[in-house]
């Protein structure tokens, strides 16, 4: 018998497979699979889940994605996956308190506490020790061609991530995240926010007060989370609260993916809002302090006192690929989501409804 999704064919009707394949477009003539009716099918990110612990891990700080890897920094370790779901503890790490990491131009390069720098050009396989500017570095990111990092009161940069780290002092109070986006980075912390185009001159920006923790660019604009969120749309030029309450919790980082922003911190809460409505939704998350956040391979990987991941479902374009379900077409499986088989049952049950209507329709 042959299998769709793992669903023997023959247990389906016909006119359900059918309709399925026109799930990812529903509209006014495929009433049958539409978001409005069967929630399910919406795209969006699934709670995370909490990975088990690597032995002799310390406290991960950073995580970054690139060269189709993921990579965790943190306390004399460091951890590699290549899908978001089995990591291993990297061996001869440089030993150091990595506190950020970032990708770019074919490196992977942490920096940490005191002079502490190092990179990588393998996909975070093996690591070089180099050295930067003294600093209690905090966070790390590319753009532009170089790579860029704050702590309080300095901002480094290097051009290649492994040598000729550079430092600039800047005033404090902007040295807890880093970002960048459309050309400019941004650097925030509980003075508000700095920009800069190249690295080197950094303006000052009038901001919304609160104590910014975190920063991240995505779908056009940089997001700002404290205890509040702010947004700016012109490169970090001026700022504005979002009209959305934001919910409770020690939001420490941000990060941005699949049409979604997603934040995790030091509660057992994480929340998440589509990029275009900024309307956070808070969910539970494992009971563990998390300090970095990394997207790529439709999932969020979020660090701290252990690994967890949350990944991004959209099942209505799932399953408008079910006639032809291969090793890509992983996200609608009757083991896997069980929001699928609740949505079958509602369908089938409307489905015979519509059916039977239109039988005595034609009978009478």
């Amino acid at each position: 018998m042959a299998m769709i999704n793992g669903v023997a064919n023959g247990d389906i009707p016909q006119e359900w497979i059918d309709a399925m394949a026109h799930a990812d477009h529903p509209n006014g003539s495929n009433p049958f699979l539409t978001a409005r009716n069967m929630p399910a099918l919406e795209k969006r990110v699934a709670p995370f889940r909490l990975l088990e612990r690597l032995e002799g891990m310390g406290a991960l700080y950073a995580a970054a994605f690139g060269d189709n890897a993921f990579v965790a920094v943190g306390d004399k370790c460091a951890a590699r996956s290549i899908d978001g779901q089995a990591w291993e503890l990297l061996a001869n790490v440089p030993a150091g308190y990595w506190r950020g990491v970032a990708f770019g131009g074919g490196v992977f390069a942490a920096l940490g506490l005191s002079t502490n720098a190092m990179w990588s050009d393998d996909g975070g396989q093996t690591w070089t020790l180099t050295t930067a500017p003294e600093g209690e570095w905090n966070a790390l990111t590319y753009g532009n061609g170089m790579f860029v990092g704050v702590c309080d009161g300095k901002i480094v940069k290097s051009l290649d991530g492994k040598t000729g780290w550079t430092a600039k002092a800047v005033p404090p109070g902007y040295g807890e995240d880093i970002a960048f986006g459309n050309g400019v980075f941004v650097a925030i912390g509980p003075a508000g926010a700095l920009i800069s185009t190249d690295g080197e001159t950094w303006t000052e920006r009038e901001t919304p007060r609160a104590t910014w923790r975190c920063v991240e660019y995505g779908n056009g604009k940089f997001v700002a989370l404290g205890g509040k969120c702010m947004v700016s749309t012109d490169g970090g030029q001026t700022w504005s609260l979002t009209q959305a309450g934001l919910p409770s919790g020690g939001w420490d980082a941000v990060c941005h993916g699949g049409g979604f922003f997603v934040s995790v911190g030091n509660s057992a809460q994480s929340m998440t809002t589509g990029d275009g409505t900024m309307d956070w939704t808070q969910t539970a998350a494992p009971n563990f302090i998390w300090r970095g956040l990394a997207f790529g391979l439709d999932t969020f990987v979020a660090v701290g006192s252990g690994i967890m991941t949350g990944q991004v479902v959209d099942v209505a374009a799932a399953l408008g690929n079910v006639r032809g379900a291969n090793a890509t077409n992983t996200f609608a499986t009757m083991a896997d989501l069980a929001a699928v088989t609740t949505a079958v049952g509602e369908f089938r049950t409307e489905l015979t409804r519509v059916l039977e209507s239109l039988t005595m329709g034609e009978n009478g």
